[in-house]
């Protein structure tokens, strides 16, 4: 039994209360394995569910969010899993339906752990989160459809930290020329150093005309924003290319013809990294630590307490964040 520290969202007479209270280890739900978190990370889809009028949230009141953890292995039932392993998590009800990664200790089934893989920190593994796997998804979907490389234009929708930046640094890296769409352009020079071969605002990008189908400039893309950006998104990618939905930073729904997908045979992908299989998670992280490991993580990272999760939540809905924010338990 162990006292420990965990950010908690609660409701107080209407209010939504956000504060770190002591929590028991005996308290945690059933599991098979006990974990002692080190490291978590404020992902986008923390910042989804902590709206207040969000969708995307399942939670009832309170509940500790943090879609990911990594931290070490202090009791287990399982057969795979021993005291003392490093171990992640990326989602599979992670912050929703069993207390997450803002809190220092976390119990979850077997089933939902990848070890540690040689390549990575477990500060590595946080920078990276569940937006680095549905970054590394997103780009699995477009070299799956056989868009090569070869230089080839795509485009990217929100750019700056998330999976939008991550995409970025992933693309680039597998040699394709990135065009990045941004609602803040000064951010330029770090998504510059990101690896994008050009950066647009949201402004100069979308379109407003009307029309059903624009010049076909890019490849394929990966879009975070939804709303107007997918929109002009859908109507500026050539015949035969895969476009890979995966947030909605802007807006929850858009709205656009039917016309490209129908003519130039466009492909709409959704990316859940939250609840996709284990084999695909595990090959996107495996990925993240060879070929694709990203020498960008070490300037996108930035540490944080749990006394400072409420602030950065609260900077981070309102887009005043470049990179990624890890929470360090240890601080």
């Amino acid at each position: 039994m162990s006292t420990f520290r965990s950010f908690v969202i609660k409701e107080n007479n209407g209010a939504i209360v956000k504060d770190v209270i002591l929590e028991n280890t005996e308290n945690l739900p059933a599991g098979d394995v006990l974990i002692k978190v080190m490291y978590s990370t404020i992902n986008s889809y923390d910042v989804l569910f902590s709206r207040e009028n969000t969708s995307f949230r399942k939670n009832t009141y309170p509940y500790v969010p943090g879609v990911d953890a990594a931290g070490i292995v202090v009791e287990s039932n399982s057969t795979h899993y021993r005291e003392g392993d490093e171990v992640l998590i990326f989602g599979n009800g992670l912050g929703q339906d069993v207390p997450g990664g803002f809190g220092q200790f976390v119990r979850v089934p077997e089933s939902w752990i990848v070890s540690l893989p040689t390549g990575l920190s477990m500060q590595d593994s946080m920078t990276l989160g569940s937006d680095g796997i549905a970054a590394a998804i997103s780009v699995m979907e477009i070299m799956a459809a056989g868009i090569q490389t070869n230089s080839k234009e795509v485009i990217v929708g929100g750019s700056s930290y998330g999976i939008g930046a991550f995409a970025v640094s992933i693309l680039a890296l597998c040699g394709y020329n990135v065009t990045a769409v941004t609602k803040y352009m000064e951010c330029e020079d770090f998504i510059y150093e990101l690896g994008a071969k050009e950066v647009l605002s949201i402004d100069n990008f979308t379109d407003n005309s009307g029309k059903h189908l624009l010049e076909d400039k890019y490849v394929a893309g990966i879009d975070t924003l939804g709303g107007d950006v997918l929109d002009t998104m859908i109507r500026s990618v050539k015949g035969g290319s895969t476009i890979a939905v995966c947030g909605a930073v802007l807006s929850e729904t858009f709205s656009s013809s039917l016309l490209p997908l129908i003519l130039r045979g466009i492909n709409l992908v959704g990316i859940d990294s939250l609840r996709c299989s284990h084999s695909l998670k595990r090959e996107a992280l495996y990925r993240l630590a060879g070929d694709w490991y990203l020498k960008t993580l070490s300037f996108m990272c930035n540490e944080i307490s749990i006394f400072e999760i409420n602030e950065y939540l609260d900077k981070m809905n309102n887009n005043l964040i470049k990179g990624r924010i890890v929470v360090n338990h240890k601080l």
